[in-house]
């Protein structure tokens, strides 16, 4: 038979169940999104079990899991409902009456960089849009291509750190680097081991307070290029936000290593220090990860515009 004679065969409405089976994880989550009745899900899952020869959905310990099949449908599946969207027709943007969250996966830093440009103008040209930042892992590949985050703002390295190899040609997601960020020393103003400028012996003596995400991924530019160069620093503090370094250095005697824009927001109202620092850092390469599913649709397009003003505005600031 046939590949048209076989498309014939099979219930395409069984493919907005599998979109949101597959993002949920859930029969009753799904049920609920789809005002459908979680018998109607359970039925149209074991269709889509025979149709796919696989569980799709299994329990893990107390939680439902994708098989790697299911895993490996997520972003073809996302293409061809965008691509059903698209042709039907995609329905006018108008941010002005627009009521919708979009969700970025960053730190604390890059929100930092984002609100003071991109609040205002959303309140200005988009009262009904909200923003929720959340923090990446190793879901976020998966959640970006399913429409469950909107973007990814962070250094390039995450597709390393998160298993994303947006780079490569045949990646379901698109991306663009936004910004080139150093990485500075700052310490405070009344260090009395440090005056203008800090050399390798005292950076290495000195108490670190350090950006650190969590345990199976560091995500610091910082910690990765100390690894590769053999050299020791004293770790004192782990942090899961850069925004909090610089008033830990402010009130104590450790030093830290952060974005350069991040530290010259603060050192306008900290008593802390910029400084170059001994080792070579590579830049801060910031990149904005997208899936390619969302490239075309209005609403998506107008909002990374303006994330993108607004992180440009404020790192040329």
């Amino acid at each position: 038979m046939d590949n048209s004679k076989m498309l014939r065969l099979v219930n395409l409405n069984l493919l907005p169940v599998l979109r949101q089976l597959l993002k949920t994880r859930s029969v009753s989550r799904t049920a609920e999104d789809l005002n459908l009745t979680q018998s109607a899900i359970s039925a149209s899952l074991r269709k889509l079990r025979e149709l796919f020869s696989d569980e799709l959905l299994v329990m893990r310990g107390r939680e439902m899991v994708l098989t790697e099949r299911a895993e490996n449908l997520v972003a073809p599946l996302e293409a061809l409902m965008a691509s059903a969207e698209h042709l039907i027709g995609i329905p006018e943007f108008d941010p002005a009456t627009e009521k919708r969250m979009f969700r970025i996966a960053s730190a604390d830093y890059i929100t930092a960089l984002i609100a003071p440009g991109l609040l205002p103008y959303l309140a200005e040209h988009a009262p009904g849009i909200s923003i929720q930042i959340v923090i990446g892992g190793p879901r976020t590949s998966l959640d970006i291509q399913q429409g469950v985050i909107d973007l990814i703002i962070a250094p390039d390295q995450i597709a390393e750190w998160l298993n994303m190899p947006f780079q490569e040609p045949d990646s379901p997601f698109d991306h663009e680097i936004l910004l080139h960020d150093r990485l500075v020393c700052i310490a405070a103003q009344d260090d009395p081991d440090i005056d203008d400028r800090i050399d390798m012996a005292t950076y290495l003596s000195k108490q670190h307070a350090s950006f650190y995400l969590r345990r199976e991924i560091h995500a610091s530019v910082e910690i990765e290029t100390m690894q590769r160069l053999g050299l020791h620093q004293k770790n004192q503090l782990f942090l899961q936000e850069f925004t909090l370094l610089p008033m830990i250095v402010a009130a104590t005697r450790n030093i830290a290593v952060i974005p350069e824009t991040i530290a010259n927001i603060y050192a306008k109202v900290l008593p802390i220090k910029v400084l170059e620092p001994p080792v070579e850092f590579e830049p801060i390469k910031l990149a904005m990860v997208w899936a390619k599913s969302q490239s075309r649709k209005p609403a998506h397009s107008w909002f990374r515009d303006a994330v993108r003003k607004a992180i440009r505005q404020n790192g040329d600031s």
